[in-house]
């Protein structure tokens, strides 16, 4: 007998399956469309609607599902649920944007190469607008990805100065200046600070550093101040300190997410034995915090450590709550994990995508003719998902203004595209203390009739708590499992 599912919230858009219908009456639906056990695997494991399990439900929850269709006569529905843990424990994200460093500007710059001994003009393609798509793409995705922390890896401008002036390949002679690269950068970055766009007081938490592009060769990060000081920052719950005092140069700032607490310190490109003492101090006063180090320079792209990523390193192992560090710098993607007896492993990212490019006919160069359109990135960033009942973190690697060339005339904007190869989407273990349990049988409903509501209840669930559940229905000669539908109970009164 040919069968069709189909599962929806009242009269909300219907997901098929094969001439059954389940209709979904009192659903908690989708809480990152988790996956089951291996033993009670469905068959459409994903539900697109709502984005976001319900929440608030009654420690006494009832379960319904509504069949519809060609019933012959009737069919037996199972239900099968588990908990997944503390509601504090859901997924959330941080998101990580690379060097911006081509992004805060546009136009030709002339390249010495010393190959050759001709300059050629470089033209960036992406500019301000890919920028301000990311941050956008972050405040517009804040609660969709739970995204709890940006971190910005250094370079957030080409030229320390932020002048910048454009020779025209055909007039070099002529030049002109464009909007300062700080101003740039510091437009961008304050979509993240909008509280009314991102329903925060503060915005949403992110840090910065400076990277060697942000600083003069003596290492002065007077401009890098003026737009990113402690003054920025002063007052926001997130910020503990900037160092040395009074600059922003590096800093600790601190979040909560998942039901943990977590410790963010920023190290400027090149820190001193003095930074790196402060950051000890930091990491043991706020030992309860799990920690993150972000650098600019941390490994090479032989996935080895490097350069300040050596230094830090070596100073701070030895402590416990460091498991993350990420950075920059090298125009690759580098990963490794560093295994420290007794204490967990430390994970080290690094991206920076400001490399890219492609051959542009559009154009030139004064001496051979041909021309190289420096694309600075693509509007690549990073996204880490945490799955703390997973024990688990999903590193994809995304991009707001890519989507193989496709431009939205509509919306005036890209629809956006993930880059899938393994060294930009893989899965790092990381202990936060989650387990989830296997689906134990919550009961049965015999002789549903079509078009009939089998029901159930689930009583005495912990308040405060993340669930998961799901059905089967089988008419004796074969069986159907539905997805998955999470919810959370409310507190306790």
């Amino acid at each position: 007998m040919s069968k069709e599912f189909l599962l929806t919230k009242r009269a909300s858009p219907t997901i098929l399956f094969g001439a059954v219908v389940i209709v979904v009456l009192v659903t908690c639906m989708g809480w990152n469309a988790r996956t089951l056990a291996a033993d009670a695997q469905p068959r459409a494991s994903t539900l697109v609607i709502p984005a976001h399990g319900t929440r608030g439900i009654s420690t006494d929850p009832q379960l319904r599902v509504k069949i519809t269709g060609p019933v012959d006569p009737t069919v037996n529905v199972t239900f099968f649920g588990r908990r997944l843990g503390s509601s504090t424990q859901a997924d959330f994200s941080i998101a990580v944007l690379p060097d911006t460093q081509w992004y805060t500007t546009r136009g030709w710059f002339w390249i010495d190469n010393d190959a050759t001994g001709i300059n050629l003009p470089r033209m960036t393609n992406d500019g301000p607008e890919t920028f301000n798509a990311q941050t956008q793409w972050i405040v517009n995705n804040r609660q969709a990805w739970n995204i709890a922390y940006v971190a910005h890896v250094g370079d957030i401008v080409e030229t320390e100065s932020g002048v910048q002036n454009v020779a025209d390949p055909d007039h070099p002679d002529e030049l002109k200046t464009l909007p300062n690269q700080w101003v740039v950068a510091s437009r961008a970055m304050a979509f993240l600070e909008d509280p009314i766009t991102t329903g925060l007081k503060y915005g949403i938490p992110f840090g910065v550093l400076a990277g060697n592009h942000d600083l003069t060769k003596t290492f002065d990060s007077t401009q890098f101040n003026r737009f990113f000081g402690e003054s920025r920052f002063a007052g926001r719950s997130y910020y503990l300190q900037g160092y040395p005092a009074g600059t922003n140069d590096n800093s600790a700032v601190v979040f909560c997410a998942g039901g943990m607490k977590f410790l963010v310190i920023n190290l400027r490109f090149a820190p001193t034995r003095d930074v790196l003492r402060w950051a000890r101090k930091k990491l043991q006063r706020y030992r309860n915090h799990r920690a993150i180090v972000v650098s600019h320079f941390v490994l090479n792209n032989k996935n080895r450590i490097f350069g300040d990523g050596a230094k830090i390193y070596t100073a701070l192992k030895t402590k416990p709550n460091l498991f993350l560090m990420l950075g920059g710098h090298i125009e690759a993607e580098a990963y490794r994990t560093e295994s420290r007896e007794g204490m967990t492993s430390v994970h080290m990212l690094v991206a920076d995508y400001s490399a890219r490019d492609e051959a542009h006919p559009g154009f030139r160069t004064h001496d051979t003719g041909e021309g190289l359109a420096w694309q600075g990135g693509n509007g690549w960033m990073r996204i880490l998902k945490f799955s703390p009942t997973q024990n688990r973190i999903q590193v994809y690697t995304y991009s707001p203004t890519m989507n193989d060339g496709v431009f939205d005339l509509d919306t005036r904007s890209h629809n956006g595209q993930f880059e899938k190869d393994t060294n930009s989407q893989f899965t790092l273990d990381y202990g936060m203390g989650g387990q989830a349990a296997r689906f134990s049988k919550i009961g049965m409903v015999a002789d549903v009739a079509g078009n009939d509501v089998a029901a159930i209840a689930w009583p005495q669930r912990k308040a405060e708590s993340l669930y998961e559940w799901y059905v089967t229905v089988s008419d004796g000669d074969s069986t159907q499992i539905s997805p998955a539908w999470c919810f959370s109970t409310a507190k306790a009164p």
